[in-house]
Protein backbone atom coordinates (compact mmCIF):
# COMPACT_ATOMS: atom_id res chain seq x y z
CA UNK A 1 0.00 0.00 0.00
CA UNK A 2 2.92 2.29 0.95
CA UNK A 3 4.69 1.43 -2.10
CA UNK A 4 1.26 2.31 -4.15
CA UNK A 5 1.02 5.84 -2.45
CA UNK A 6 4.49 6.44 -2.86
CA UNK A 7 4.08 5.48 -6.64
CA UNK A 8 1.32 7.81 -7.18
CA UNK A 9 2.70 11.06 -5.26
CA UNK A 10 5.34 10.55 -7.79
CA UNK A 11 3.55 11.05 -10.69
CA UNK A 12 1.85 13.75 -9.31
CA UNK A 13 4.80 15.39 -8.79
CA UNK A 14 5.92 14.95 -12.20
CA UNK A 15 2.48 15.95 -14.06
CA UNK A 16 2.13 19.08 -11.92
CA UNK A 17 6.26 20.08 -12.36
CA UNK A 18 5.28 19.27 -16.20
CA UNK A 19 2.25 21.46 -16.85
CA UNK A 20 1.89 23.99 -14.09
CA UNK A 21 -1.05 26.42 -15.52
CA UNK A 22 -3.50 23.04 -16.40
CA UNK A 23 -2.96 21.40 -12.61
CA UNK A 24 -3.28 24.37 -11.30
CA UNK A 25 -6.55 24.66 -12.80
CA UNK A 26 -7.36 21.19 -11.91
CA UNK A 27 -6.76 21.81 -8.55
CA UNK A 28 -8.95 24.58 -8.63
CA UNK A 29 -11.48 22.79 -10.35
CA UNK A 30 -10.97 19.65 -7.58
CA UNK A 31 -11.52 22.28 -4.63
CA UNK A 32 -14.64 23.91 -6.03
CA UNK A 33 -16.11 20.00 -6.07
CA UNK A 34 -14.95 19.89 -2.58
CA UNK A 35 -11.82 17.49 -3.23
CA UNK A 36 -9.63 19.64 -0.67
CA UNK A 37 -6.96 16.75 0.32
CA UNK A 38 -6.50 16.26 -3.97
CA UNK A 39 -6.31 19.75 -4.44
CA UNK A 40 -4.27 20.38 -1.49
CA UNK A 41 -1.75 17.79 -2.78
CA UNK A 42 -1.92 19.51 -5.98
CA UNK A 43 -1.35 22.96 -4.44
CA UNK A 44 1.43 21.86 -2.35
CA UNK A 45 3.86 20.38 -5.08
CA UNK A 46 3.24 23.60 -6.80
CA UNK A 47 4.71 25.31 -3.74
CA UNK A 48 7.21 23.16 -3.10
CA UNK A 49 8.31 23.59 -6.66
CA UNK A 50 8.94 27.19 -6.44
CA UNK A 51 5.04 28.31 -7.31
CA UNK A 52 4.60 31.64 -5.56
CA UNK A 53 1.49 33.80 -5.18
CA UNK A 54 -0.22 35.08 -2.35
CA UNK A 55 -3.91 33.19 -4.03
CA UNK A 56 -1.32 29.96 -4.21
CA UNK A 57 -1.47 30.34 -0.38
CA UNK A 58 -4.83 30.97 0.49
CA UNK A 59 -6.00 28.03 -1.41
CA UNK A 60 -3.24 26.20 0.58
CA UNK A 61 -4.92 27.49 3.75
CA UNK A 62 -7.85 26.34 3.08
CA UNK A 63 -7.42 23.09 1.87
CA UNK A 64 -5.45 22.43 4.63
CA UNK A 65 -8.18 23.67 7.21
CA UNK A 66 -10.77 21.64 5.31
CA UNK A 67 -9.11 18.49 5.84
CA UNK A 68 -8.44 19.24 9.73
CA UNK A 69 -4.34 20.29 8.98
CA UNK A 70 -5.12 23.55 11.46
CA UNK A 71 -1.05 24.61 11.73
CA UNK A 72 -0.71 24.56 8.16
CA UNK A 73 -3.94 26.39 7.58
CA UNK A 74 -2.87 29.13 9.57
CA UNK A 75 0.88 29.63 8.12
CA UNK A 76 -0.33 29.68 4.36
CA UNK A 77 -2.91 32.32 5.51
CA UNK A 78 -0.98 34.32 7.37
CA UNK A 79 1.20 34.30 4.54
CA UNK A 80 -1.02 35.13 2.26
CA UNK A 81 -2.30 37.92 3.92
CA UNK A 82 1.28 38.97 4.37
CA UNK A 83 1.31 39.24 0.18
CA UNK A 84 -1.16 40.70 -0.80
CA UNK A 85 -2.40 43.00 3.37
CA UNK A 86 -5.38 44.52 1.54
CA UNK A 87 -7.29 41.32 0.37
CA UNK A 88 -10.07 40.93 3.12
CA UNK A 89 -10.87 38.03 2.08
CA UNK A 90 -7.55 36.26 2.93
CA UNK A 91 -8.20 38.16 6.39
CA UNK A 92 -11.47 36.52 7.11
CA UNK A 93 -9.93 33.26 6.23
CA UNK A 94 -7.10 33.83 8.44
CA UNK A 95 -9.67 35.01 11.49
CA UNK A 96 -11.38 32.26 10.75
CA UNK A 97 -8.76 29.34 10.73
CA UNK A 98 -7.57 31.23 13.96
CA UNK A 99 -11.31 30.61 15.83
CA UNK A 100 -10.52 27.16 15.92
CA UNK A 101 -6.97 27.39 18.16
CA UNK A 102 -9.04 27.59 21.39
CA UNK A 103 -7.14 29.31 24.26
CA UNK A 104 -4.34 30.52 21.77
CA UNK A 105 -2.19 33.64 23.10
CA UNK A 106 -2.49 36.81 20.85
CA UNK A 107 -0.12 36.05 18.03
CA UNK A 108 2.31 38.75 17.45
CA UNK A 109 0.99 40.45 14.67
CA UNK A 110 3.68 41.63 12.06
CA UNK A 111 1.42 44.65 10.86
CA UNK A 112 1.51 44.11 7.06
CA UNK A 113 -1.10 46.38 5.98
CA UNK A 114 1.12 49.56 7.72
CA UNK A 115 4.65 48.28 6.60
CA UNK A 116 2.58 48.26 2.84
CA UNK A 117 1.07 52.09 3.72
CA UNK A 118 4.36 53.01 5.23
CA UNK A 119 6.24 51.65 2.33
CA UNK A 120 3.61 53.27 -0.73
CA UNK A 121 3.92 56.59 1.43
CA UNK A 122 8.01 56.68 1.44
CA UNK A 123 8.26 56.38 -2.40
CA UNK A 124 4.96 58.23 -3.17
CA UNK A 125 7.20 61.18 -0.64
CA UNK A 126 10.11 60.62 -2.07
CA UNK A 127 9.07 61.21 -5.61
CA UNK A 128 6.95 63.91 -4.91
CA UNK A 129 10.17 65.70 -3.06
CA UNK A 130 12.49 65.31 -5.86
CA UNK A 131 10.01 66.61 -8.15
CA UNK A 132 9.30 69.58 -5.69
CA UNK A 133 13.39 70.04 -5.94
CA UNK A 134 13.25 71.07 -9.01
CA UNK A 135 12.14 74.43 -7.71
CA UNK A 136 15.45 75.75 -6.17
CA UNK A 137 16.11 76.35 -9.72
CA UNK A 138 13.65 79.29 -10.26
CA UNK A 139 13.44 82.21 -7.99
CA UNK A 140 10.03 82.06 -7.76
CA UNK A 141 9.01 78.31 -6.90
CA UNK A 142 12.23 78.06 -4.17
CA UNK A 143 9.33 77.42 -1.65
CA UNK A 144 8.60 74.05 -3.18
CA UNK A 145 12.46 73.60 -3.33
CA UNK A 146 12.47 73.83 0.45
CA UNK A 147 8.96 71.57 0.49
CA UNK A 148 10.78 69.20 -1.62
CA UNK A 149 13.78 68.95 0.51
CA UNK A 150 11.64 68.57 3.59
CA UNK A 151 9.55 65.38 1.54
CA UNK A 152 12.83 63.78 0.40
CA UNK A 153 14.02 63.81 4.07
CA UNK A 154 10.70 62.29 5.04
CA UNK A 155 10.45 59.67 2.31
CA UNK A 156 14.18 58.35 3.40
CA UNK A 157 13.21 58.00 7.18
CA UNK A 158 9.74 55.85 6.13
CA UNK A 159 11.71 53.62 3.64
CA UNK A 160 14.30 53.22 6.55
CA UNK A 161 11.53 52.37 9.16
CA UNK A 162 10.12 49.58 6.67
CA UNK A 163 13.43 47.81 5.80
CA UNK A 164 14.67 47.75 9.35
CA UNK A 165 11.27 46.03 10.24
CA UNK A 166 11.88 43.45 7.30
CA UNK A 167 15.22 42.91 8.85
CA UNK A 168 14.15 42.42 12.30
CA UNK A 169 11.03 40.12 10.81
CA UNK A 170 13.78 38.01 9.13
CA UNK A 171 15.94 37.64 12.33
CA UNK A 172 12.87 36.99 14.05
CA UNK A 173 10.46 35.39 12.52
CA UNK A 174 6.98 34.21 13.01
CA UNK A 175 6.10 30.49 13.30
CA UNK A 176 2.87 28.55 13.72
CA UNK A 177 3.29 25.07 16.35
CA UNK A 178 2.47 22.21 14.03
CA UNK A 179 2.50 19.36 17.01
CA UNK A 180 2.16 19.51 20.45
CA UNK A 181 5.54 20.07 21.99
CA UNK A 182 7.20 20.97 25.81
CA UNK A 183 8.77 24.44 26.04
CA UNK A 184 12.14 23.70 27.99
CA UNK A 185 14.32 25.90 29.34
CA UNK A 186 17.73 24.66 27.04
CA UNK A 187 18.15 23.75 23.55
CA UNK A 188 17.64 19.79 24.52
CA UNK A 189 15.43 17.17 25.54
CA UNK A 190 17.86 16.88 28.39
CA UNK A 191 16.49 20.33 29.82
CA UNK A 192 14.03 20.17 31.98
CA UNK A 193 10.43 21.82 31.30
CA UNK A 194 9.44 25.26 31.43
CA UNK A 195 7.18 26.17 34.41
CA UNK A 196 5.41 29.20 34.46
CA UNK A 197 3.10 29.51 37.72
CA UNK A 198 3.09 25.92 38.75
CA UNK A 199 1.97 24.44 35.66
CA UNK A 200 4.58 23.07 32.39
CA UNK A 201 4.27 25.23 29.19
CA UNK A 202 3.06 23.43 26.46
CA UNK A 203 2.34 24.62 22.86
CA UNK A 204 -0.50 23.18 20.47
CA UNK A 205 -0.93 23.03 17.10
CA UNK A 206 -2.17 26.24 15.65
CA UNK A 207 -0.38 28.59 18.18
CA UNK A 208 1.42 31.43 16.54
CA UNK A 209 5.43 32.10 18.29
CA UNK A 210 8.65 34.26 17.11
CA UNK A 211 11.81 32.68 17.01
CA UNK A 212 14.38 34.76 18.48
CA UNK A 213 17.02 32.16 17.88
CA UNK A 214 18.10 29.03 16.24
CA UNK A 215 20.93 26.45 17.07
CA UNK A 216 22.50 23.88 15.12
CA UNK A 217 21.05 21.04 16.90
CA UNK A 218 17.70 21.85 14.88
CA UNK A 219 16.21 24.12 18.42
CA UNK A 220 14.82 27.70 18.56
CA UNK A 221 14.55 29.69 21.29
CA UNK A 222 11.12 31.17 21.15
CA UNK A 223 8.55 34.14 22.39
CA UNK A 224 5.11 33.19 23.24
CA UNK A 225 3.04 36.40 23.75
CA UNK A 226 5.32 38.71 23.16
CA UNK A 227 7.55 37.54 25.96
CA UNK A 228 10.67 35.15 25.79
CA UNK A 229 10.05 32.02 26.93
CA UNK A 230 12.02 28.83 26.46
CA UNK A 231 13.43 26.36 23.64
CA UNK A 232 11.33 24.04 21.25
CA UNK A 233 12.51 21.71 18.73
CA UNK A 234 12.81 23.42 15.31
CA UNK A 235 10.80 20.36 14.19
CA UNK A 236 7.50 21.34 16.01
CA UNK A 237 7.34 24.28 13.67
CA UNK A 238 6.67 25.78 10.85
CA UNK A 239 8.73 28.98 10.21
CA UNK A 240 7.89 31.82 7.94
CA UNK A 241 11.63 32.64 6.71
CA UNK A 242 12.48 28.97 6.55
CA UNK A 243 11.16 26.30 3.01
CA UNK A 244 8.19 25.26 4.08
CA UNK A 245 7.93 21.45 4.95
CA UNK A 246 4.66 19.50 4.31
CA UNK A 247 2.87 17.75 6.85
Amino acid sequence: MNTLVLGLSISLHIGVISDMDTWLQKAQHLASQGDYWLAGEIYQVLFQSGFRAAALDYNLGVCALACGELAAAIYHLRRAVHQSPWDSEFRRALAHARSHVPGAPRPSDDHPRLTSALLWLGWLTWATGWCSLMGLHFRAARRWGVAGLVLSTLSLVLISFVALHRAHEKRAPWAVVRERCEVRIGNGASYPVLIQEGQPVILYPGWEIQVLDQRPNAWAYISLGGRAAGWVPLSCLYIAAQPYQGP
